[in-house]
């Protein structure tokens, strides 16, 4: 908190699943809880996580008294609840139906013993969740990159499951339900934007630095929330935890953009009036950030002087590329970033710099 006093801690109430099932024991006190098949057999999860029965009384009372001993103890702000959506139903093991019922229990009986203003945070994925909206603070988006193997076929995840990266036409479902968060949940808002790093590529490799920029000015540009930009590598020298993610801080994330001004989900108008699909530009006190997925580089035109904090260039016009973002602070602010003939960002000017402004000279 002395870091970042603004800084919301939650709690992950467990529900769905338990622990992994080489760390976990038939009995104790989950042993009535566990999800089993005809057999009796507990059910295991991809991840090798056995899981819980939750449209059980019992498990959805276990969650419930989670969450109250969690607000209770005044340490915390909220609850994260994992697993969470409309249309998911496991195998034949649990109907729709009944996973809807059962969650419906679980959130009206937490919201029944917590403060008002006790924080709710659910994995949605890239899904809308209308039907617990009023009882739900924001999304943690965990989206869907390209992955080395569908998922539906992977059986071993230690080693199969890598993320190849994200395409132009994965993005628009992303903003559509950051939007519709955004418009929705309850407040205070507490929405999450979760991209997740190319695997095989160093933290700091230029695909990884552009879809980390993506990232953060798409959820500049559609939302007030926050921003991540995680590794989960499962076997790698970059990631020596293993399968827990991490993330690597980038000092894109330091700049100082003050507060909102512009609306969300606006689309970057040239003089002429003329809106340009998917560039999107939103207004904050300090600048703007930009973000585009339209399809080629963009030249947008600033009403002031402004510097590029990734270009490093202060103009009052700049060009975007496709499928990449930018922050522009505004020369009044006293923020902006001096520019840099460190064109690659690798700590050294030297005859890379030349050979990248080299082979862009005379692009738009």
């Amino acid at each position: 908190m002395a870091f970042n006093p603004n800084a919301v801690l939650l709690v992950p109430v467990t529900y769905y699943t338990g622990l992994s099932v080489h760390g976990s024991s038939e009995d104790g006190v989950l042993q009535d809880l566990w999800l089993r098949d005809e057999n009796g057999n507990r059910i295991v999860d991809n991840w090798g996580d056995a899981l819980l029965d939750f449209t059980l009384p019992e498990t959805q009372k276990w969650a419930i008294d989670q969450a109250k001993a969690i607000a209770a103890c005044g340490l915390f702000d909220g609850i994260f609840l994992d697993h969470w959506g409309e249309g998911r139903r496991l195998r034949e093991y649990r109907t729709l139906e009944a996973e809807h019922v059962a969650r419906d229990n679980i959130l009206q009986g937490i919201r029944s013993v917590v403060d008002d203003d006790f924080l709710i945070m659910v994995n949605t994925n890239e899904d809308k969740i209308p039907r617990w909206a009023e009882y739900v603070n924001g999304t943690y988006m965990e989206t869907y990159p390209a992955l080395e193997i569908p998922f539906s076929e992977i059986t071993d995840v230690d080693k199969q499951y890598r993320n190849i990266g994200y395409s132009r036409e994965s993005l628009p479902r992303i903003e559509e339900t950051l939007i519709w968060s955004e418009k929705n949940f309850r407040e205070p808002r507490i929405n999450g934007l979760t991209g997740y790093g190319i695997e095989g590529e160093p933290p700091d490799s230029l695909q990884n630095q552009q879809w980390r920029r993506i990232f953060t000015t798409l959820s500049l540009t559609h939302s007030d929330g926050y921003v991540e930009y995680q590794f989960r590598l499962f076997s790698s020298s970059i990631n020596p935890s293993g399968g827990e993610p991490i993330v690597h801080w980038t000092p894109f994330w330091d700049t100082d953009l003050g507060k909102p001004i512009g609306e969300k989900g606006q689309l970057y108008q040239t003089p002429k009036g003329i809106s340009i699909d998917g560039l999107f530009i939103r207004e904050f006190t300090n600048g703007w950030a930009v973000y585009n997925r339209s399809g080629k580089g963009q030249i947008v035109k600033l009403p002031v002087k402004s510097s590029g904090v990734e270009s490093g260039i202060a103009a009052i016009e700049h060009t975007i590329p496709d499928l990449d973002g930018e922050i522009f602070l505004k020369a009044e602010s006293g923020l902006e970033t001096p520019p840099t003939a460190d064109v690659n960002s690798d700590g050294v000017v030297n005859v890379l710099d030349l050979v990248i402004v080299a082979n862009a000279f005379g692009n738009p």
